[in-house]
């Protein structure tokens, strides 16, 4: 449009509104989503700075003009202003004073970053934890570790509910190199202790968040909760998760060998998974603590994995036992393990039992039928 008197507040409305639609992303933001807006922001940021998003002039006006010139003097004339004093008022009258806090805490400029650090470890939890968090890995010392005194700071005093929620962000980050990955667990490992603490973990655990339950599954079963004991393993065997009841199966194999083992194994029999089911099959007959005839009880399994290595251990602790008997004698009878046993047939048979399954082409069952074909 042209620039005439009505451009200021044209201005004025585009930043109020842009400064509304940021405020609104960066509330809307999941905790563990912080490190991959941090990417995305300083790159914004660059653009911006050097106009490469901008309209056919290039050159960004408002508030994200100045936000991108980072430390470069104002266009008021006015040093006496640091870059993040700046950088909060660039941002602040139209995202909000919190909003604009965690932003500069994303700053390219590293001065930005370390005061918008020192000031965030003064601010709730929920304001806090997602930059600070992010902070933990920063390129620059000097930021990391004033990063790193006010993240210990926020961690404890913030509520568990709240803490638990960034956990699998503080994961994420510390797989960075430069993350003190120590220091972090330490100050997460004094707030485990309390009295709440393990209680907080085994919430986590029921979680609907996946990165969520996998944190809080790496805790409970190297730390003090009870996780790696036989009724820890039982209570992680029943959740509803089937990742949860994956771990719960690979701590149970890694126990010496015991009764208690053993029993734990053949209840991740009865799992819904098949990868669970299978595993349990073959971790309980590599070290011969199957009981008699367990193999074979599961020929006739509706998983085609467990039908295999079923078939395998239960041939080879008895060179006289026939699935392929056994398949033929369910395919001819309509019963329960009939879907089962057509699978099963059609892996261990031979062309010589087509015969069976033509019959079957007309059964009422359409998974019968198309399973037979």
């Amino acid at each position: 449009k042209p620039r005439g008197d009505g451009a200021p507040a044209a201005q004025g409305w585009a930043s109020e509104r842009w400064g509304r639609a940021v405020a609104h992303h960066v509330a809307a933001l999941e905790p563990v989503q912080w490190n991959a807006f941090d990417v995305r922001y300083r790159q914004a940021l660059a653009d911006l700075s050097w106009g490469r998003r901008g309209s056919r002039d290039s050159r960004p006006r408002g508030w994200l003009s100045r936000l991108g010139r980072g430390s470069g003097a104002s266009r008021d004339g006015d040093d006496a202003r640091g870059p993040f004093e700046r950088s909060i008022e660039a941002i602040a009258p139209h995202a909000g004073p919190r909003v604009a806090l965690q932003l500069a805490a994303l700053h390219r400029e590293g001065r930005v970053r370390q005061a918008a650090v020192t000031r965030l470890a003064d601010e709730p939890a929920a304001v806090a934890l997602g930059p600070l968090t992010v902070r933990l890995a920063d390129w620059v010392p000097l930021v990391r570790r004033a990063a790193e005194e006010a993240w210990g700071r926020v961690v404890s005093g913030a509520e568990l509910g709240t803490l638990t929620r960034f956990v699998p962000l503080v994961d994420v980050v510390q797989g960075s190199p430069r993350a003190e990955r120590e220091r972090n667990e330490s100050a997460l490992d004094r707030r485990w202790a309390e009295p709440d603490g393990g209680a907080a973990l085994w919430a986590m655990s029921e979680s609907d968040s996946r990165p969520t339950r996998r944190s809080a599954l790496e805790r409970i079963l190297r730390g003090r909760f009870g996780g790696a004991t036989p009724n820890g393993i039982a209570r992680l065997a029943a959740s509803p998760r089937t990742d949860v009841r994956w771990r719960a199966f690979v701590t149970a194999a890694a126990l010496p060998p015991s009764t208690e083992r053993t029993d734990l194994l053949i209840a991740c029999l009865s799992d819904r998974a098949p990868l669970v089911r299978v595993s349990a099959l073959r971790a309980l007959h590599e070290d011969d603590a199957a009981p008699e005839g367990l193999a074979a009880s599961f020929v006739l399994d509706r998983a085609r994995r467990v039908r295999a290595v079923a078939r395998f251990h239960a041939e080879r602790r008895d060179p006289g036992f026939d699935a392929v008997a056994l398949y033929r004698e369910h395919v001819r009878r309509d019963g329960p393990a009939l879907f089962a046993a057509i699978a099963g047939l059609s892996e261990a048979g031979s062309e010589h039992d087509a015969e069976l399954l033509v019959p079957l082409l007309d059964a009422p069952r359409s998974d019968v039928s198309m399973r037979a074909l």
